[in-house]
């Protein structure tokens, strides 16, 4: 079986760093949601609309736009399929749940955004 191997420190103080499979493939999906779009030097087109998007009021049309943004970056990444997302507000944040499944494993996999005023964490 294929067996994916990286690497994050993103919330760690120490190693180690080293990701592996599941873990790995929600950690580039959530980067890739993290980043802004046009923000990667020679890959302007990597990287997402979200953080503008949960900066707008909130509508069911913004709903829309979310879930169709987080479906378009999940297509980019083979060893995720995406069953379900769902946008709340919640105060003055926006969070997004997203039900994916690991494709390799079949693993289920639930994925926490929250968009707060200033920034994004991720939970997993």
């Amino acid at each position: 079986m294929t067996s994916f191997v990286g690497y994050s420190s993103k919330n760690k103080l120490k190693g180690p760093f080293t990701l592996r499979d599941v873990d790995l493939s929600v950690a580039d999906f959530v980067n890739h949601l993290e980043t802004r779009k046009g923000s990667r030097v020679m890959l302007p087109e990597f990287g997402s609309l979200l953080p503008e998007l949960v900066m707008e009021p909130f509508t069911s049309d913004l709903v829309e736009q979310i879930k169709s943004e987080v479906l378009d970056i999940a297509k980019e990444d083979p060893r995720l399929n995406i069953n379900n997302v769902q946008v709340e507000q919640v105060e003055q944040a926006v969070t997004i749940r997203i039900s994916a499944m690991y494709v390799p494993t079949q693993e289920e996999k639930e994925i926490d955004l929250l968009y707060e005023n200033f920034g994004i964490t991720a939970e997993s």
